[in-house]
């Protein structure tokens, strides 16, 4: 349904652009008006399953009306303020740090990248299986350090808290 979302997006683009460069359009014919219908995009909501057997952690249990009362956010910067510049860059890394993350810790991170920055310093935390030697965790960690550290220019500490069981984690099931 989202490619759905993605593509009737797209299309009203189209339409747009093309009546904003071509304005005989409007002149000769009378003007078309269009609603997209969207009651089934949705973000933030998981659907509840006939046997209610969905696991869901705490942070996806709450919807995302409840960010700042029940749970925090995933990313911590000051980029937002008025008056700071390099917004875009902050998002963008904050996607490059999450997709590194996700292939390098290849399923062992159970929770959520939270990523606050502090200063000049990212710190990266989150809740990780303990699926592998400790040896390999802790290269792991100074791999992934040592890797963000360079690409980004700035120093990156990573914090993770590990756990032996995945349902240790599960809030309720739907």
């Amino acid at each position: 349904m989202n490619r759905f979302c993605i593509q009737l997006k797209n299309s009203i683009a189209h339409i747009n652009s093309t009546l904003v460069k071509d304005p005989k359009i409007l002149s000769g014919s009378p003007i078309i008006l269009y609603n997209p219908s969207r009651q089934k995009c949705q973000a933030g909501r998981y659907k509840v399953t006939l046997k209610r057997n969905r696991p869901l952690t705490y942070e996806q249990a709450n919807k995302p009306s409840y960010i700042g009362v029940r749970k925090g956010w995933n990313s911590w910067n000051t980029s937002s303020l008025p008056g700071v510049s390099l917004t875009s860059e902050v998002s963008i890394d904050d996607a490059f740090i999450r997709k590194f993350i996700a292939g390098t810790w290849h399923r062992l991170f159970l929770s959520e990248v939270i990523i606050k920055r502090r200063g000049n310093m990212i710190h990266i935390g989150g809740i990780v299986n303990q699926a592998i030697p400790v040896r390999k965790y802790y290269w792991l960690i100074g791999y992934t350090e040592e890797l963000l550290s360079h690409l980004l220019k700035c120093p990156v500490k990573i914090d993770v808290q590990t756990t032996a069981d995945r349902n240790a984690l599960i809030y309720k099931y739907i």
